[in-house]
């Protein structure tokens, strides 16, 4: 399975895929190398923007191997589909679901998630001429990125994409100066 996820992190998806499948078809009752390979299955669809194929693979590692703690950010990338798909209000509710239940990284990436969200959700309010109702959004954004940023620094890929989305939200509100400032932490 390490063999298959660095094939895949080198982007030969093709040979990933194939040591996956043999993963599973030469375990079949091994759930701690089907679990594994199921996701990592997930994982190259979703890379592959087949969003349907790797929907049907995250719900079912989900499903068969609940136990499976890499396979709980299957629900993150879940909500990420929604979120790639324009449904922010949606995908807002998952990532929020997957923040109050699950720990380390999948909850790390579903506080980034909700705030990615509600970045879009405020930009789109304004730009439609909604009165302040998408300051709120970015209020709450802001406080959830402050909270990654100070809570999770041993997270340096979290914490930058934090630095970066408080940035963004620094421009919507027209605080340009704080945006350069948030660029230049990260």
């Amino acid at each position: 399975s390490r063999y298959a996820a660095v094939l895949k992190d080198e982007n030969k998806m093709a040979g990933a895929e194939e040591v996956y499948r043999k993963i599973l078809r030469d375990n079949a009752d091994d759930e701690r190398a089907c679990a594994p390979a199921l996701f990592g299955l997930g994982d190259i669809r979703y890379r592959l923007n087949d969003f349907e194929g790797a929907k049907e693979l995250f719900s079912q590692v989900l499903t068969q191997y609940p136990w499976y703690e890499e396979g709980k950010k299957g629900r993150v990338l879940l909500a990420k589909i929604l979120e790639k798909g324009g449904q922010f209000a949606e995908a807002e509710e998952m990532f929020t679901t997957v923040w109050k239940e699950e720990r380390g990284e999948a909850r790390i990436g579903a506080m980034l998630g909700v705030s990615r969200c509600q970045l879009a959700q405020a930009r789109q309010a304004r730009d439609a001429g909604a009165s302040n109702a998408w300051a709120d959004n970015l209020r709450v954004a802001d406080e959830n990125l402050t909270r990654i940023i100070v809570l999770y620094e041993a997270f340096p890929e979290y914490r930058a994409e934090a630095l970066y989305l408080k940035g963004l939200a620094h421009e919507l509100n027209g605080r340009l100066e704080m945006a350069r400032t948030n660029a230049f932490d990260i």
